[in-house]
């Protein structure tokens, strides 16, 4: 496991290579694999870039994979002070998979800022490989060890995690956002004098039409009286 780092300006900060488990359902059945993972940080003004790297392979095709055909993704646990699911995502493959051999992922990357001041860890979870229209999703069997675990210190005013198709940051206080500690409608000026009064102006349009819709056939009903 990857040990405690400071977070303050910038760094690198290499983790550890742990095995992951992996159940694989595939276009052509199920496979198993076991790969080692690392996930890696780079951190500059607060924010990090995680990046996740496979050592070996996790399933193949029975056809060629052109370059530019299989696009990665996967996702990593982070727990302690933030606790989520973050997405990481990797180029498309820059050249071809022959038929029938391990697929190996190119490096996955996506952004961290915290959300909360403290310790987190990092783990491998859910692999995702889309190749000719097709997904083969590998799951883990096992309860994969932290490769990475860092001291980190929440940003005024800019907490969250985030990356590409992030869901939701629960802190360690227990408090849910969606995408970001800060987040919500307030950010937008949703919430302003101008957009509740226009919200109200749009509701009585509304009403009226309603009543303008139930009025106009009972006059035609009486005047065909």
């Amino acid at each position: 496991m990857g040990r405690p780092e400071a977070a303050c300006g910038s760094g690198s900060f290499p983790g550890t290579g742990v095995q992951v488990n992996y159940n694989c359902q595939t276009p052509i059945g199920a496979k198993s694999a076991s790969p080692t993972i690392t996930i890696s940080a780079k951190e500059s003004g607060g924010r990090y870039t995680l990046t996740e790297s496979f050592a070996s392979g996790v399933s193949s095709s029975p056809v060629d994979l052109s370059a530019g055909s299989m696009v990665p993704s996967t996702t990593v646990t982070v727990s302690g002070a933030d606790n989520t699911q973050l997405t990481l995502t990797g180029p498309a493959n820059s050249a071809t998979i022959p038929a029938n051999t391990p697929i190996k992922p190119s490096d996955m990357s996506g952004a961290y800022v915290p959300g909360h001041t403290g310790q987190v860890k990092f783990a491998p979870n859910v692999l995702t490989i889309k190749a000719l229209g097709t997904t083969t999703t590998c799951t883990p069997s096992n309860k994969p060890a932290a490769s990475l675990t860092l001291q980190v210190t929440a940003g005024s005013g800019t907490g969250g995690v985030t990356g590409s198709g992030t869901t939701g940051t629960t802190g360690a206080s227990g408090d849910s956002t969606s995408g970001s500690t800060s987040g919500g409608l307030a950010e937008t000026g949703g919430n302003d004098a101008s957009f509740r009064a226009l919200g109200l102006i749009g509701g009585t349009v509304l009403l009226l039409g309603a009543a303008v819709f139930v009025v106009t056939p009972w006059r035609r009903l009486r005047k065909g009286r």
